[in-house]
C-alpha cells in the first residue's frame, strides 16, 4: 500500500504499488479496481471538486481523474522526481443564515453557492430531508406557535 484518500461519499481509495493500481473500497465493503497500469502509485488526494489526484512515481507524473472517473484521466504534472505527498486545502462551505424580519423568518446564503440546495426536515432523530423547489438565495416563511420545529441545511450537489 502506498497512498490512501477518502472521497466525499466516504469511499476509500488505496494505492497498491505492488500491483501498480488504485482500488476503491466502498462504504458497503465492496472492492473495485479503479485504475490499472500505473508505474508506481504513491500519494493520493481529493480536491474540493471531487477530482482524484495520484502521484505516479514510476512515471514521474501526477494524474488527475476528473470527478473521480477512471476514464477521465489527465496529466496534471510531469517531470517530477518522486513527490511524497499531495494536499489540498479544505473546501469552504457557504454559511446558511437566519434572521427575523417583520414577523417572518428569512433564510439566506451566498448567491455564489450555486452547487448547493436548501433542504429541511422536522425530525432530526429520523431525518427525511426535503429539497426546497424554489431554492434561491433568500427564502422567507412565517413561524407560528403551532408550527413544527424545522431544521435546515445547505447540501452540496454531487
Amino acid at each position: 500500500m502506498s497512498g490512501l484518500a477518502f472521497d466525499s461519499a466516504g469511499d476509500l481509495y488505496v494505492g497498491d504499488n505492488d500491483n501498480n493500481q488504485i482500488f476503491e473500497i466502498q462504504t458497503n465493503g465492496t472492492e473495485n479496481t479503479f485504475v490499472n497500469n500505473l508505474g508506481y502509485p504513491g500519494a493520493l488526494a481529493f480536491d474540493s471538486a471531487g477530482d482524484l489526484f495520484v502521484v505516479d512515481n514510476g512515471n514521474n507524473k501526477i494524474f488527475e481523474f476528473t470527478n473521480c472517473v477512471a476514464s477521465e484521466e489527465g496529466i496534471f504534472a510531469t517531470n517530477l522526481n518522486g513527490p511524497d505527498f499531495l494536499a489540498f486545502s479544505p473546501s469552504v462551505r457557504p454559511s446558511l443564515s437566519i434572521a427575523s424580519v417583520g414577523g417572518q423568518s428569512v433564510l439566506f446564503w451566498p448567491a455564489s453557492a450555486t452547487n448547493y440546495v436548501l433542504q429541511s426536515t422536522t425530525n432530526l432523530a429520523s431525518p427525511n430531508w426535503v429539497t426546497a423547489s424554489d431554492a434561491v438565495p433568500v427564502i422567507a416563511f412565517t413561524v407560528t406557535n403551532s408550527s413544527p420545529a424545522r431544521f435546515f441545511r445547505l447540501q452540496q450537489q454531487q
